[in-house]
């Protein structure tokens, strides 16, 4: 049996295909020490064997594996090998599966998505190690669609914004930890959508930063309807898109405003009456709200007003920062897989 360890963009790959509901197993520590000691780089033979797996739905060439070996590096058409010179704290790998064959077993390990950001730390730059972030803690996923463009695809969270925490607390020395840290406290759980993402980014991230420092709302979390609320709403539970329960403050993106139809439109309205009845005061935002700067500033300080945040006058510097991240949000943001 040969050990091979994925990471980096590969295991990304991975994580973005899964389809259980069920967070990966840990590793003993005995169990994560044997399968990295073992590493190897394998054959093109091997390597196609990976790709072609079924076991790994959605994974392409060059694969990205890790080995403990240094001056390891390898770049080929089929596989970047990565050398971890730097000890990897517990919770860094899991297994993946075995791929049996005529001569040899592959047993294959995966980076987990605590250990995948913080190595595309050593990639990507601060936002879109955040956007990262947040796709790995909410349900749905960035896939290439084979046109050079992107798939939205849904599919069950793959770590909490906890574990990110705890992990990259323990992972001080490994490279990529700094800018990993970084995005790590600006995520919120279970985004559903990349734009639900980067307006939680938006309005969260300090004026230092370009944001508009609010405090951070809960992400499409359960209430549960009784009595007039339920048949007001047609539903026994409703899940706003942004929440802060300790104002009772609701707010609502809507990507499709100017073109729902009346089926959509008359469930939004049933939600709205179950805000009213259940005591909560809900704003919207739309699309075109969110692209447009200046509308998005106006709605995110009522949002604060209704927060009780202090009003805060940007310096020249911070006005500069803000527009830059705006515009990043809204028209440069990561394409599929950084």
């Amino acid at each position: 049996m040969t050990t091979f360890i994925l990471g980096y963009r590969t295991a990304l790959a991975y994580w973005s295909a899964r389809k259980s509901s069920t967070l990966h197993r840990p590793l003993s520590p005995s169990e994560e020490m044997c399968a990295l000691a073992e590493a190897a780089t394998p054959s093109k033979d091997q390597a196609m064997r990976i790709i072609e797996a079924q076991l790994f739905s959605g994974i392409e060439a060059p694969l990205d594996l890790i080995v403990t070996k240094r001056n390891a590096s390898l770049r080929t058409s089929y596989m970047r090998v990565h050398g971890q010179v730097s000890p990897l704290p517990p919770g860094s790998i899991t297994f993946a599966g075995s791929i049996s064959g005529d001569e040899d077993e592959l047993s294959v390990f995966v980076s987990t998505p605590e250990l995948c950001l913080v190595q595309m730390g050593c990639f990507a730059e601060r936002h879109e190690l955040a956007e990262l972030a947040f796709e790995l803690c909410g349900d749905y996923a960035l896939r290439p669609d084979g046109m050079g463009g992107t798939n939205i695809i849904k599919r069950p969270h793959t770590t909490t914004a906890d574990s990110l925490r705890a992990y990259i607390a323990r992972a001080a020395d490994v490279h990529g930890v700094k800018r990993a840290r970084f995005a790590a406290e600006c995520v919120v759980d279970s985004s559903r959508s990349p734009r639900e993402s980067q307006i939680a980014l938006e309005m969260t991230l300090s004026h230092r930063l370009g944001g508009y420092g609010l405090p951070r709302p809960k992400l499409n979390e359960k209430i549960t309807l009784e009595g007039a609320a339920r048949r007001a709403a047609g539903v026994r539970e409703i899940y706003p898109d942004f929440y802060w329960p300790n104002a009772g403050l609701v707010l609502e993106y809507d990507s499709d405003a100017f073109h729902s139809d009346s089926a959509k439109r008359e469930r939004d309205i049933r939600k709205r009456n179950a805000y009213e009845m259940l005591g909560l005061h809900a704003l919207s935002l739309t699309h075109r709200q969110f692209t447009d700067q200046l509308q998005f500033a106006c709605i995110m300080e009522e949002v604060g007003r209704m927060l009780g945040c202090k009003t805060h006058a940007l310096t020249t510097i911070q006005q500069r920062k803000r527009a830059q991240l705006h515009g990043f949000l809204t028209h440069g943001s990561r394409q599929p897989r950084l």
